[in-house]
C-alpha cells in the first residue's frame, strides 16, 4: 500500500450502523513486484502497462464490533501465555457487505471492482489495535482512568488506542493525540 490518494467515508445501516473507512490509494511498487510487473522493461510491465497504470487498491476498516479479538493470558504466575483468538459472528456478513457496497460505489469514480480479489486481514493482523486497557470512570483490573492511568496509578500513562473502549474504522491517529494531550498531557504537565 501507499500514501491514500482519497478517503472515503461510509454510513450504510443495512451493512453497519457505524461508519466504514474506504482508503484508495494508486498500485506500489511491492504490488508490482508480486505481479512480475515491476521491471517497466519486462514483458508482463509492457503487455500489462495500460491496465497497471489504472489499477487502485482500496483498504477498508470496519468498526471494532464487527472485528474478532485476540485474548492473551498467563496461564500461571510464571507459565507461559495462552493466546485465543475469539471471531465475531457477523464480520463475514458486514465484510461482504462492504465489498458490494464497493462494487455499487466504484462506477461514480469511473471505476471497476474487482470484488472476487478483496482479502479480509486474519483477527489481529489488522492497522488498528485497542480496546486493551480501557478507560473508566472507576478503573478496575485491566482498565485505565480518564487520565489513561493503569489501574488509576500515578506517573505511569497509556497514551495509545489501547484506552478506547472500541475503534471506530476511520483513521485513529488524530484521535489519539488529541486524547493523549487533552487528558493525559495537558492534565499533568
Amino acid at each position: 500500500n501507499v500514501l491514500a490518494a482519497a478517503f472515503v467515508e461510509v454510513l450504510d445501516p443495512r451493512v453497519s450502523p457505524h461508519w466504514i473507512h474506504l482508503q484508495i490509494s494508486p498500485i506500489s511498487r511491492l504490488v508490482l513486484q508480486r505481479l512480475g510487473a515491476a521491471n517497466p522493461d519486462g514483458l508482463r510491465a509492457r503487455l500489462g502497462g495500460p491496465l497497471l497504470d489504472r489499477i487502485m487498491t482500496v483498504w477498508g476498516g470496519v468498526h471494532s464490533d464487527h472485528s474478532g479479538s485476540v485474548e492473551v493470558r498467563l496461564r500461571s504466575d510464571r507459565g507461559p501465555l495462552s493466546v485465543r483468538v475469539l471471531a465475531r459472528p457477523e464480520t463475514s456478513a458486514v465484510l461482504r457487505g462492504v465489498r458490494a457496497k464497493v462494487a455499487r460505489l466504484a462506477p461514480l469514480f469511473g471505476a471497476r471492482a474487482l470484488t472476487p480479489f478483496a482479502q479480509a486481514a486474519p483477527i489481529g493482523g489488522g492497522g488498528h489495535v485497542g480496546g486493551s486497557l480501557p478507560m473508566r470512570e472507576s478503573p478496575g483490573q485491566w482498565q485505565t482512568d480518564v487520565y489513561g492511568r493503569p489501574g488509576g496509578r500515578g506517573r505511569m500513562f497509556v497514551v495509545d488506542a489501547a484506552v478506547f473502549p472500541s475503534l471506530p474504522a476511520t483513521t485513529i491517529a488524530l484521535t489519539i493525540m488529541a486524547n493523549a494531550h487533552r487528558k493525559i498531557g495537558r492534565a499533568h504537565v
